[in-house]
């Protein structure tokens, strides 16, 4: 049994083939990764793949998930990535801890917001290495927040709106909803400054 893998990148262009021996369970991996933009370029640079090349891989399925060859390389590799991911992972859960304790009283202090704000640009760049569209918007609408925070209102609006604009094409009802919110916490953030000078 033969399983067909076409990557989307540059498809045009002249094709690299890569084949791989494996079972079912590694045929529905590769099927479910092709969105995967990081993905694919780590894996062109472990096989040494141009970048001006296209990739078509042709992968045999040997065997069923219960008996089949190991195909050693293959497994190293997936290894590695899983291993990466889990990391990066671990460490955004770790900077969102962080992140919601110092933005929480950013409310009252500028030098916490700051570092909000701060730990908010480390994740998005996290979110990015993992190509997370999702958490990269979120990231932004928590610096957002910490801008409100230390009284850049304005550009806190512009930031929520352009999460806003893209959700709503995307149809993205989370962000939507996580830009309703983040706007009605800036919101009650400006009435708990007005009642504070009073």
């Amino acid at each position: 049994m033969v399983f067909y893998y076409f990557c989307v990148v540059n498809e045009d262009k002249d094709k690299v083939l890569v084949t791989f021996k494996g079972s079912l369970c590694g045929a529905f991996f590769l099927k479910n990764i092709h969105l995967n933009e990081n993905f694919i370029e780590i894996f062109m640079k472990t096989f040494s793949i141009k970048n001006y090349k296209g990739l078509y891989i042709k992968y045999f399925i040997v065997g069923n998930p219960e008996i089949c060859l190991i195909d050693y390389s293959w497994n190293y590799f997936i290894t590695k990535y899983f291993l990466e991911n889990l990391y990066l992972e671990k460490t955004m859960w770790n900077l969102s801890t962080f992140g919601g304790a110092y933005s929480s009283m950013g409310d009252y202090f500028d030098n916490f917001a700051l570092v909000a704000g701060k730990l908010s640009i480390a994740q998005y760049n996290i979110a990015k290495k993992m190509g997370n569209q999702v958490m990269m918007s979120r990231c932004k609408l928590f610096f957002a927040l910490s801008l409100a925070q230390r009284n850049q209102i304005k550009l806190a609006f512009y930031l929520i709106k352009e999460e806003y604009d893209k959700a709503k094409i995307d149809k993205n009802h989370f962000i939507l909803d996580c830009a309703k919110g983040t706007l009605a916490k800036i919101k009650s953030l400006k009435v708990l400054k007005i009642k504070s000078k009073k």
